[in-house]
């Protein structure tokens, strides 16, 4: 695990000096849905509330670069601003109902992580066909944390949960997909789905800063034992123009 930012940095270095006299370039944008979620046992000691974690909706948006390297072998990188995240949904009322108001209904609490990176995906992909190009890609992403967060509504008090000093700065992910581009002269359009999973625990010791309309409070985090890793699907629409060498 450890040779992994040398790997990536190879890569990175690897598509700065590729040849200038490969066979196309295309250059555009991509954007769509990130359907994200996130591996996580920090809850695991809280035993008597019902817990779940489900996927959160998203975004990214970026450019993209296709390099062709050798017939229908392509580099294929994806600069792109992404967000990542997670509901944990939980379910307190077996616990406080007892002690409630009978007028008073409880439900559950829903805490929104999320996160934001700024992500580079640098993947080959290999094309099939002829005027439809269907293709498959994989390789690894390495993103670059902006913020984390967890919000949450509680009571009718809204809770908002400062964690990007517990949020590692890097994270490295695994990613593999498919998709379909459909030329049109030197423009192509392509949809494609990707699915990234994280590689390594991205949480650590911290500081947590809690707020709650205008009180804030502070709590630190000194163990390291929990785990919390990013997984995701994303399905995105781009378009592209060709330039040749």
């Amino acid at each position: 695990m450890k040779r992994l930012p040398y790997l990536l940095i190879g890569l990175f270095s690897l598509s700065l000096v590729l040849p200038v006299n490969a066979q196309r370039v295309q250059v555009g944008v991509v954007g769509g849905l990130h359907f994200s979620n996130i591996d996580t046992d920090i809850f695991d000691s809280i035993d008597e509330i019902g817990m779940d974690m489900t996927s959160l909706t998203v975004y990214g948006i970026g450019g993209v670069v296709d390099i062709n390297l050798y017939k229908s072998l392509f580099l294929h990188l994806e600069p792109m601003y992404l967000q990542r995240g997670g509901i944990l949904e939980t379910n307190i009322a077996p616990i406080i109902s007892e002690d409630m108001p009978s007028n008073i209904s409880i439900s559950g609490i829903d805490f929104m992580f999320k996160s934001s990176f700024v992500e580079f995906p640098v993947l080959l992909k290999t094309e099939f066909g002829n005027t439809i190009r269907p293709y498959v890609l994989i390789g690894p992403t390495i993103g670059f944390l902006l913020n984390s967060s967890i919000e949450a509504e509680v009571f009718g008090f809204g809770l908002r949960c400062d964690m990007k000093d517990v949020t590692e700065s890097i994270n490295l992910g695994f990613t593999f997909g498919t998709g379909v581009r459909f030329p049109a002269g030197t423009w192509s359009l392509f949809i494609e789905g990707r699915y990234t999973l994280g590689l390594l625990d991205i949480f650590k010791k911290g500081t947590l800063e809690i707020g709650a309309g205008p009180v804030t409070i502070t709590e630190t985090i000194v163990e390291e034992d929990q785990i919390m890793k990013t997984r995701g699907l994303q399905i995105m629409l781009g378009v592209t123009i060709l330039f040749n060498h």
